[in-house]
């Protein structure tokens, strides 16, 4: 029987944070600890796996120690121990899946791996007062991710937008190396260039701003493409910022360059997302119009055509590839066009969900769109990597029917939304749940 109240250990080391934490499943997290490398990131100009890896090594010991000193509970309190399974770097992710199954060995206490982009989905529930309801349409944004996904229950979750080259975060850590700028002491580059973009222009850009960046994904048949991209954004700002200022780059960029520089590139990256977001709330909703002539439907029976004339192998794999997409596009269209879905919420996470400007953004399309479509942003201090979410997507798995995992189970580096535990097996679950539990995709519809 699970007990009345769960109380987890959670480890959490997939990228540069090590992270512990204690959460019980009544909602209280009894403490969150994180230690970042952010000395150790600008050293290397980013996130280095190896030297993360050790960095690890000493920390998450640290981190472990400090969690249960300030939760003031002991191993024997703890009724399960969680880690971050993946997706992340494989060195990184080692680190507190050892560590974890080294506690739960010790202890005799369950094992749970969890996905981190889940646990991401899943805070609001942790944090929010009145959470959302499934279905609900999540904007995870960091680092290493930029997705929209489609909430149906706990454990099912349809990826329908994500970015074709870098992550939101990427692009703006990179882009405030470029402007010098120094790392936020708790959250790193991006939200520095957030700070500097915040701040007055000064002259001559606070009577003559720069004009906009060209947003990306926008013109032509990019205009329908319900995708992200960041790299043309990126190297757009930086030739900007060369033909700006070439002779500053050399003996350090002034203070209003870096202000007005940092305002035009967080204007471009926030729109291209805040009109991606709502291109998706179109497709669910039913509402999204078909593809352009030259990849709809008409771009399917040219490339049809051309299959026809020529052998498959004379069609070029980049050629396939798009006449693919956009019939997987145009299938999905349809789909919700017959089958619209509505969503009870915006829920916004990962590290670049703290950022103040997109937040605000986001709420300004939601409300001129209306149909009480609400916008859920967790605390700052856990849309960064923690550990605190991966306790409680422990323990939503854990009140759903799973008694626990084995070590043996594989660290998964890329791991997608749509293959939940799908090599968990189905004698880790209580009986109860019934059909569709383990061993074939996540924990069943008691999640929901």
């Amino acid at each position: 029987m699970t007990p009345a109240r769960l109380t987890v250990l959670a480890l959490e080391s997939s990228a540069d944070d090590s992270c512990a934490a204690v959460v019980d499943s009544a909602r209280r997290i009894h403490a969150n600890v994180v230690i970042k490398q952010h000395g150790l990131n600008e050293v290397h100009g980013g996130i280095h796996p190896i030297a993360a890896h050790e960095a690890h090594l000493v920390n998450i010991p640290r981190a472990i120690a400090q969690c249960l000193s300030e939760s003031r509970l002991a191993l024997s309190d703890i009724d399960a121990i969680a880690y971050t399974r993946g997706p992340g770097m494989y060195g990184p992710l080692s680190v507190c899946a050892a560590s974890a199954r080294a506690l739960a060995a010790a202890t005799g206490k369950p094992l749970i791996g969890v996905h981190h982009m889940q646990a991401h989905a899943l805070t609001p529930l942790l944090t929010e007062p009145a959470p959302p309801a499934f279905p609900f349409l999540t904007l995870l944004v960091s680092g290493g991710h930029t997705m929209l996904v489609l909430a149906r229950a706990a454990d099912r979750f349809e990826v329908l937008a994500t970015s074709l080259d870098s992550a939101m975060g990427d692009a703006m850590d990179k882009f405030a190396r470029a402007l010098s700028l120094r790392p936020h002491p708790a959250r790193g580059l991006g939200a520095s260039l957030e700070a500097h973009a915040a701040l007055p222009p000064l002259p001559p850009y606070s009577t003559a701003p720069l004009a906009p960046l060209p947003a990306a994904l926008s013109t032509n048949a990019s205009a329908s493409l319900l995708a992200f991209s960041f790299a043309g954004l990126l190297s757009a700002a930086e030739r900007r910022l060369h033909a700006l200022a070439p002779r500053r780059l050399q003996d350090g960029l002034g203070e209003p360059e870096k202000r007005e520089m940092s305002r035009v590139f967080q204007d471009a990256a926030v729109g291209h997302v805040v009109s991606k977001t709502e291109g998706v709330l179109d497709l669910i909703e039913g509402r999204a119009q078909g593809l352009p002539a030259e990849d709809g439907r008409d771009g399917k029976a040219k490339a049809r055509r051309k299959a026809k004339s020529k052998s498959a192998s004379k069609l070029s794999p980049a050629a396939a590839k798009k006449a693919a997409q956009a019939e997987a596009a145009e299938a999905r269209r349809q789909a919700f066009k017959d089958d619209p879905v509505r969503v009870t919420g915006l829920v916004v996470s990962g590290g670049v969900g703290s950022n103040l400007f997109l937040r605000s953004a986001l709420k300004e399309m939601l409300d001129r769109r209306g149909g009480g479509v609400g916008l859920f942003c967790p605390p700052v201090a856990l849309c960064t990597d923690n550990a605190a979410m991966i306790a409680w997507a422990a323990i939503v798995r854990l009140e759903a029917g799973l008694m626990g995992e084995p070590a043996a189970l594989a660290i998964r580096k890329k791991w997608p939304l749509d293959a939940l535990y799908d090599d968990v097996p189905a004698a880790c679950y209580r009986p109860a749940q019934g059909e569709g539990v383990g061993g074939g995709g996540g924990e069943g519809e008691g999640v929901a």
